[in-house]
């Protein structure tokens, strides 16, 4: 056996299986090409499948939406790929696709057709890659059969949702008139509670009412005074300065000469200088005797006006202290409120708030009906067929490049094990160690066979090894040109411009 001194170096139990397999290399080759064969004419037998896709694109996003939603009856049209599954994939539905796609050919009885719309349930996919956009996707043996059926399937989806769309648009209608009318009949009974609460509490209210005239009329006089208590206070001001700068008697030639020589000197000198010294003492001695001179008319007027003035401010000032007074006393008044007057304010409440909510309600139902009457036209919801579905040019499944691949592994692993599981219940023994353990005995040493360089058996064994080498090489050759002729060569594939022009769309019966 070729490496024995590596093979020497391994821990026994595996030597055994390496000399196992080794003497069984024949089967292992076998075995394999006779599953690799089998393997692969069952991939070769494998039927083709055609894949046709469709993406449309669904926007429920509309001014209606934000119509409905002010008054809470907008309705869920963001439906999850399950919700939508379930719904177009019904029995009903698959039945409709099958009449249309003329799968019904296949179908021989009630049984049958049950079976067709399971299977083609399974079959379908319907996947959401992004937020309103779905993908659906089937596939076939016949390529037009996949391509009636997707495109069944996206008439089938529109068809839906556009009807969806129009009843949900038709009942926010019918919700929010019948809440409209609710609000507009308790904003009457309202109205004719709060006039027969005032009709039964009329004394009572008028005299509160008194009350609320009284003091909005004294507020009004309160703001009146504090105004001419403002103006009086400015005119005691200027008086005053006046009085302040006028002189209180009325002044003689000679005291006015002096002064006004006294002036002349002063700019000229010092204090200090002699006239300066005695004119100072002149006027000073005819100030003294000023009580003499007659008063002046300007100051007696002055001191007059300011005291009119200020006995006009003292007047003012206790007039605004009794109407504030008075206020304070009204106000306290209004605080002790009557239970009919707190009764009747609550309901006033009520029925702006209720008045306020009938106006929106109106509002949003003129803004409603003209969104349900583009709805009628096809406005209610947009959508867009983004791909259509296609004739498929090329079968999707199956991936035989990859069967082959996976078989010619498994071909392996299968002569393997059976060299395997022979080893395993073969009791020959396969080196020395054995021997001891089985007998119990020592065991001098083994004899290997000797060959001559040249002999026959020499270049049998040769032949051999060669042939099995070109076995297990012919295996990989194999696998490698099925492998390049189904992955890259790829037989020339029908046109499908051809193929589409000859397929009929999808009609729902």
């Amino acid at each position: 056996m070729p490496g024995a001194d590596l093979l020497s170096s391994l821990p026994r139990p595996i030597i055994t299986i390496v000399i196992g397999l080794w003497r069984r290399r024949w089967l292992i080759a076998g075995i394999a090409w006779l599953a690799a064969l089998l393997g692969w004419s069952a991939v070769a037998l494998l039927p083709d499948l055609y894949e046709s896709r469709a993406q449309v694109y669904i926007n429920t996003d509309t001014a209606l939406d934000a119509t409905i939603s002010d008054v809470a009856v907008r309705p869920n049209r963001e439906k999850g790929v399950q919700v939508i599954r379930t719904q177009l994939l019904s029995s009903d539905n698959l039945e409709k696709v099958i009449y249309a796609t003329g799968l019904d050919a296949e179908v021989e009885g009630p049984v049958d057709l049950q079976r067709k719309v399971a299977s083609l349930a399974e079959a379908i996919r319907i996947e959401q890659t992004q937020e309103n956009y779905f993908t659906f996707k089937y596939a076939d043996k016949d390529p037009q059969t996949a391509q009636r059926v997707v495109a069944t399937l996206v008439d089938l989806f529109i068809e839906q949702n556009l009807s969806n769309a129009t009843t949900d648009v038709g009942r926010a209608v019918q919700n929010l008139d019948r809440e409209l009318a609710l609000k507009e009949s308790e904003l009457k009974a309202l109205d004719d509670e709060i006039a027969v609460f005032k009709s039964v509490n009329a004394d009572i209210l008028a005299a509160e009412e008194r009350k609320v005239r009284r003091r909005d009329s004294r507020e009004g006089e309160l703001a009146r005074v504090s105004d001419l208590l403002s103006l009086a206070r400015a005119r005691e001001s200027r008086l005053a300065t006046a009085l302040r700068e006028t002189p209180r008697y009325a002044p003689g030639d000679d005291l006015d000469a002096l002064k006004l020589r006294l002036a002349t000197l002063q700019s000229q000198f010092t204090d200090n200088y002699p006239d300066i010294v005695r004119l100072k003492a002149q006027i000073a001695e005819l100030e003294r005797n000023s009580s003499a001179l007659p008063e002046n008319p300007v100051y007696a007027e002055t001191a007059r006006s300011l005291a009119a003035i200020r006995d006009e401010i003292a007047g003012l000032m206790a007039q605004r202290d009794r109407i504030e007074e008075e206020i304070v006393h009204l106000g306290r008044q209004a605080a002790e409120t009557p239970e009919a007057e707190a009764e009747l304010q609550a309901l006033v409440r009520r029925r702006e708030q209720l008045a306020r909510t009938v106006d929106n309600l109106a509002e949003q139902q003129s803004r409603i009906r003209i969104s349900s009457n583009v709805s009628r036209g096809g406005g209610a919801i947009n959508y867009q067929r983004f791909e259509a579905p296609k004739v498929a040019a090329e079968p999707t499944w199956p991936p035989r490049g990859l069967f082959v691949l996976a078989v010619f592994v498994l071909a392996l692993g299968a002569g393997g094990a059976a060299a395997f599981l022979l080893t395993q219940i073969d009791r020959t023994y396969t080196h020395v160690g054995q021997i001891e353990k089985a007998f119990g005995l020592p065991v001098l040493g083994a004899v290997s066979p000797s060959i001559p360089d040249g002999s026959r058996t020499k270049r049998l064994i040769l032949l051999r090894h060669t042939g099995l080498a070109g076995a297990f090489g012919a295996l990989l050759i194999a696998c490698g040109s099925l492998f390049w002729w189904y992955e890259i060569y790829a037989p020339a594939a029908p046109d499908p411009t051809a193929l589409a022009t000859n397929a009929e769309p999808g009609r729902l019966r």
